[in-house]
């Protein structure tokens, strides 16, 4: 939660940050951006996640998912790291349901993922779906998940320059300096 936090105190987005700076009179040599351009391919966003676990079966309900996925858009309704998919997919959030599929959610949600309370081997109470089998169906999800690329080609002086500056962010944030 500590991330989170930080993220809800304007830690901005490295990718945002670049071209800021590269409209100013630092010009860009051309074989520089010819050669990223070949690269862009290669460089990903991470993607934000959350994954809730030991939930109960009564907790699983579709009411409680629609709370929780509402409370997520909310609190990064603004942020960066929730961004519109040029393509409109669907994501999906695993959930455990009476009828074991997944609920889909928005392109603008966050990814949530719902795993069951794992239940002892010899437990007789019945489940919608088996820790297990959520599990493997948690792990497909991830892996499957298109990687997203920047918005627009980042030189490595402006990426260690954006994170030289996002760092001094970090440090002064009210949230570190709680935590240390």
């Amino acid at each position: 939660m500590h991330t989170v936090d930080l993220l809800k105190h304007n830690v901005p987005d490295p990718s945002t940050l670049a071209f800021s700076h590269a409209q100013g009179s630092i010009s860009v040599p051309e074989k520089e951006i010819k050669s990223n351009s070949h690269s862009l391919n290669d460089e990903y966003l991470a993607a934000l996640v959350f994954i809730h676990t030991k939930l109960r079966d009564q907790e699983l309900c579709p009411h409680n998912v629609t709370l929780l996925k509402k409370a997520l858009l909310n609190y990064f309704r603004s942020s960066s790291f929730t961004r519109n998919n040029s393509k409109q997919e669907k994501e999906q959030v695993i959930s455990v349901s009476p009828t074991n599929h997944a609920i889909e959610s928005d392109s603008t949600e966050p990814h949530l993922f719902l795993l069951p309370l794992k239940a002892h081997d010899d437990s007789q109470k019945p489940q919608f779906q088996s820790y297990s089998c959520a599990l493997g169906k948690f792990c497909d999800q991830i892996l499957s998940m298109e990687p997203q690329p920047f918005p627009k080609p980042i030189t490595e002086r402006d990426w260690l320059r954006n994170s030289a500056k996002i760092w001094g962010m970090v440090k002064k944030s009210p949230i570190i300096t709680r935590i240390l």
